[in-house]
């Protein structure tokens, strides 16, 4: 009965132990293990983070504050870590990008070249997916979705560019001539990940020169295949 006894509170603190174990694990196992999470973004974190792409730009003078800063983030495990992206923007969508940051917040990668990012999504380890403003002027306006793949923890490059909405609206024309009334075209996209693609749903609307109403066209599915995703 002693001995059982013993072997019953050397199997107890065994459990004890691999619990302990498993709440000192680092994001490396965590990653490892398919239980990353993304960071928790406050004001702080993103006004630190803002200002990090504002000296990645190049800017001399960093803004103290962002008008309608707006914040995302999802896990982006790679290389069996366990890094998050931000997505960053301010200023109506004019400024903005993304950073790779760890679980403490410290910043991994900064890519300020993606004024009004948002909309961030996981695309397996090692690739991420979002949305940023690529144009933006006079009856234009286009946004762009973006696939960033992973060559080091440190390095992600595009692996698709693609244009997700886009609005032209005619301009220019003598007011009196009515056929030119309300002449445009709208794109827009529908984006999910599937495994190793991305499935765009795409339709449109335009009214050409002397059209008398808009015409509506469902454009179908198109599906873009990503690079393998690195995850080691």
């Amino acid at each position: 009965m002693k001995n059982r006894r013993r072997m019953l509170w050397l199997t107890g603190g065994g459990v004890l132990l691999t619990a302990s174990a498993l709440l000192a694990t680092s994001s490396t196992r965590i990653a490892q293990r398919g239980l990353c999470l993304a960071i928790q973004v406050t004001s702080q974190r993103a006004a630190q983070w803002a200002g990090a792409l504002q000296r990645a730009a190049g800017h001399q003078a960093v803004e103290r504050e962002q008008p309608g800063l707006e914040t995302a983030a999802v896990a982006a495990p790679v290389s069996n870590r366990c890094l998050s992206l931000v997505t960053l923007s301010w200023g109506n969508g004019l400024s903005g990008g993304v950073l790779f940051v760890d679980e403490t917040g410290v910043v991994v990668a900064r890519y300020p070249g993606f004024p009004g990012a948002t909309s961030p999504m996981e695309a397996g380890p090692g690739r991420v997916v979002f949305e940023y403003v690529s144009e933006r002027g006079s009856g234009v306006s286009e946004s762009r979705l973006v696939a960033l793949c992973a060559l080091a923890e440190d390095l992600w490059v595009k692996c698709a560019d693609i244009m997700k909405n886009r609005i032209d609206q005619a301009a220019g024309y003598p007011p009196a001539d009515s056929a030119a009334v309300g002449m445009m075209m709208r794109q827009h996209a529908e984006v999910s990940v599937h495994g190793d693609s991305l499935v765009l749903s795409r339709r449109a609307s335009y009214r050409r020169y002397g059209d008398r109403s808009q015409t509506n066209v469902d454009l179908g599915r198109t599906t873009v295949l990503l690079p393998p995703s690195r995850t080691h």
